[in-house]
């Protein structure tokens, strides 16, 4: 895929595929839908209301209903109705700057119940009801070397904060967050605090809790559980010290700003042999970035 067959930029800086199987691409000129043949671009248009709030695509996440949420290097946030074409600018650039905060790029989610939580540049969390347009700064008490990685929502609609340190889950009832310490030290070569990257964190189907760092994958089982909280069950796995990148199989698209690898399984093979025999092969395919 290319510009001369369709995309309106060579600059690929986001995918994801709606239910009807059509895949999206975020790109600085636009949004492009590929349908397996042909390509149709939406851009932003200075009289229409209705068109795309920036041609800057950042980031795309899958909505509910077969909806599209775009965020753009703006860091404005845009959701998209594919069945009736139409777009609602959630939160513009203008609103952001008179809060004097920015979204990062992949630390941003909108809940079941259609909030937006993210992180900014200055290692917050926020949530923004977009309902009643109402902005709220969460207390973490972080400590002062502690750093957000990611965050989750769950299938029980509990907000997940990683950092390298614990997770903290949100407690609705009081509405402040909880404190899990993590038993391992994590992210010894830090992601690039560039509001590019992202730690990997993932539910899984049996319910646990999945991350990564460079080193290793992690899982964290909230439901075998003991009364007090340093009992939670945690586990993890030695990656490869190569450039790994994870596709998960359990039908999820890969979030990635690569859309196009080259599979290599050499050197591999000694340690798939040994990971096989783990119940937890059928989570991953292992690839080598060419």
């Amino acid at each position: 895929m290319s510009v001369d067959e369709g995309l309106p930029q060579s600059f690929v800086s986001a995918l994801e595929q709606d239910n009807e199987g059509f895949v999206w691409i975020g790109t600085r000129n636009g949004l492009s839908r590929y349908d397996g043949k042909n390509f149709k671009t939406f851009q932003h248009h200075f009289n229409n209301k209705n068109s795309l709030a920036s041609n800057t695509v950042d980031h795309l996440r899958k909505g509910r209903e077969n909806g599209l949420w775009i965020k753009y290097e703006t860091a404005g946030i845009d959701y998209f109705d594919i069945n009736s074409g139409k777009i609602d600018h959630i939160i513009n650039e203008e609103f952001l700057d008179k809060n004097n905060i920015t979204i990062h790029r992949k630390y941003w989610l909108v809940t079941q119940d259609n909030f937006l939580w993210f992180k900014s540049s200055a290692n917050e969390i926020f949530n923004f009801d977009i309902q009643r347009k109402i902005l709220k700064r969460q207390n973490l008490n972080l400590n002062s070397d502690e750093t957000i990685y990611n965050i989750l929502e769950d299938k029980s609609k509990n907000i997940w904060i990683l950092t390298q340190k614990n997770l903290k889950i949100f407690d609705k009832k009081i509405n402040k967050f909880l404190n899990i310490s993590i038993p391992y030290n994590m992210f010894a070569n830090k992601l690039q605090q560039n509001n590019k990257e992202a730690a990997l964190f993932y539910q899984r189907k049996n319910g646990e809790l999945m991350w990564a760092d460079k080193e290793r994958f992690y899982f964290f089982d909230p439901i075998k559980k003991l009364s007090e909280a340093k009992n939670y069950r945690f586990y993890r796995f030695i990656i490869l010290n190569c450039l790994v990148q994870i596709l998960k199989v359990e039908n999820i698209l890969l979030q990635t700003t690569l859309f196009i690898f080259t599979i290599r399984f050499r050197g591999l093979k000694n340690y798939c042999a040994q990971f096989r025999k783990t119940d937890h092969h059928k989570l991953f395919l292992l690839i080598i970035l060419a």
